[in-house]
């Protein structure tokens, strides 16, 4: 399967889930919810995409994570969280703080820097697990 200009907003769970092998994901943008009614939305591990821990085969291009917390100073983990699998791979993938409070610590699980308040944009350009691993590279 697929996807061309994903997009899911404002949901209080994970935002997106991909549960198929041999898929493609071709820009994908997503804000997480800008009114959550608790702080401890951000302890919930919840991610803008999430590719599933069964999928083997997977790629993504542009996939994006943006944040703007108004209420709570929310930190969520990871915008994006994938398999430590070798064919699981993720090119330049960001994530965003708009406004607000709190922010996205990584970009994909624990790699890549945060974007708190005074902190705007951070991309991963090429991501890989396992022996393939790359380092993020940000930029701007």
């Amino acid at each position: 399967m697929t996807g061309y200009g994903l997009a899911a907003e404002h949901t209080l769970k994970d935002m997106t889930i991909w549960n198929g092998n041999n898929g493609k994901a071709y820009f994908y943008q997503s804000e997480f919810p800008y009114d959550v009614t608790q702080e401890n939305y951000g302890d919930k591990s919840y991610s803008a995409f999430v590719v599933n821990d069964n999928v083997t085969n997977f790629e993504g291009y542009g996939l994006g994570a943006y944040s703007f917390f108004r209420d709570h100073s929310v930190e969520v983990e990871s915008g994006i969280r994938a398999p430590q699998k070798d064919d699981v791979t993720l090119t330049n993938s960001l994530s965003v703080f708009l406004n607000g409070n709190g922010g996205i610590k990584h970009i994909i699980d624990e790699d890549g820097a945060s974007v708190l308040q005074g902190q705007q944009t951070e991309w991963d350009c090429s991501f890989k697990y396992g022996k393939n691993k790359q380092s993020a590279v940000n930029f701007l």
